[in-house]
């Protein structure tokens, strides 16, 4: 697989994760967008070219910006039933997080703001 339908499938698991926590379906998401359920499908599967236009309109359905969006990380959503807060997003986030684990979240937002960049690169190419 290419680097770009590599990039294209995790754009689109990410969308899939949000959209499965906001216990949006598929269906509901293609209505809103006004396409079919399979063109829907074939974004989340990466099958398909996801234009900045689609991203942003994706984003705004899910309640998310494009950079959250794009730099979501389904490892760092926990279900835990203490010390939790909601960042606006309805995704949870845990308090109390120790230097070091400061230290990799803050090693994790920078790659992925590179990432972000590189994405933005290749969509805009096009």
């Amino acid at each position: 697989m290419k680097k770009s339908q590599e990039n294209t499938a995790l754009i689109g698991n990410k969308i899939r994760h949000i959209r499965e926590l906001k216990d949006y379906t598929q269906e509901f998401l293609a209505e809103t967008l006004q396409i079919s359920q399979s063109s829907y499908a074939r974004i989340e599967t990466g099958t398909t070219d996801l234009t900045i236009t689609r991203l942003y309109q994706i984003s705004d359905v899910l309640g998310v910006t494009p950079s959250e969006l794009l730099g979501f990380d389904e490892r760092q959503v926990f279900n835990i039933s203490n010390s939790q807060t909601k960042n606006g997003n309805g995704i949870m986030i845990v308090n109390g997080l120790t230097d070091e684990e400061r230290h990799l979240y803050q090693e994790q937002i920078n790659f992925l703001k590179t990432e972000l960049e590189f994405v933005k690169s290749l969509l805009l190419s096009r």
